[in-house]
C-alpha cells in the first residue's frame, strides 16, 4: 500500500504542486514585465490554467484507478473471507488500466495533439486505401478517377 499507492500519490501531488508554483511565478513575472493585458501575459496565464487542469485530471485518473484496488487489498488483508474472487479482481483490472488514461488526457486537453493524431490516422487510412487500389490489377479510367477522388477525401480529413 505504501509503495504502490501512497508514495506515487505523494510524488504526483508534490511534482504537480512544484510545477504549479513555477508556472505561477512565470505568470506573475509576465504580468510585471508586459502588463496584465498583453497577449504574452494572457498566453502564460492560459498555459498555467491548462497545466493545472491537466494535473488535476492526471491525479484524479490515478486516484480513480488505484483507490478501489488499495481499499480492496486492505480489506482482503484484514478479513480474507470478506472479499470474493470477483470483487477482488475487478479493482485490479481497473488499476491496471490506469496506464491508458494519460494518453487520452493529453489527447483531449491539447488541441494540437488531437489534430495531429487525427491527421496521422487519416494518413494511415489513405495509405491503406492506396494499397488496396494498387493490388487490383485491372483498373479502368473510371476506377482511376474514383480512386483519385477517394484519396483526396481521405488525405484532406485531417485538415478540417
Amino acid at each position: 500500500m505504501v509503495a504502490g499507492f501512497l508514495l506515487p500519490v505523494t510524488l504526483i501531488v508534490f511534482c504537480h504542486f512544484q510545477a504549479y508554483k513555477i508556472m505561477s511565478q512565470l505568470g506573475e513575472q509576465a504580468k510585471g514585465i508586459w502588463g496584465e493585458d498583453e497577449i504574452v501575459t494572457q498566453d502564460t496565464l492560459a498555459a498555467e490554467r491548462k497545466m493545472t487542469w491537466i494535473a488535476i485530471a492526471m491525479t484524479t485518473g490515478f486516484l480513480f484507478a488505484w483507490t478501489p484496488y488499495t481499499v480492496s487489498s486492505v480489506v482482503a488483508i484484514s478479513d480474507p473471507g470478506l472479499v470474493s474472487n470477483i470483487s477482488a479482481s475487478l479493482p485490479a483490472y481497473i488499476a491496471k488500466s490506469s496506464a491508458c488514461y494519460n494518453p487520452f488526457i493529453y489527447m483531449f486537453m491539447y488541441k494540437k495533439l488531437w489534430k495531429r493524431m487525427k491527421r496521422m490516422l487519416c494518413w494511415k487510412k489513405a495509405q491503406a486505401y492506396l494499397e488496396v487500389q494498387a493490388s487490383q490489377s485491372t483498373q479502368t479510367r473510371r476506377n482511376f478517377n474514383t480512386t483519385s477522388a477517394g484519396l483526396e477525401r481521405l488525405t484532406n480529413c485531417g485538415t478540417e
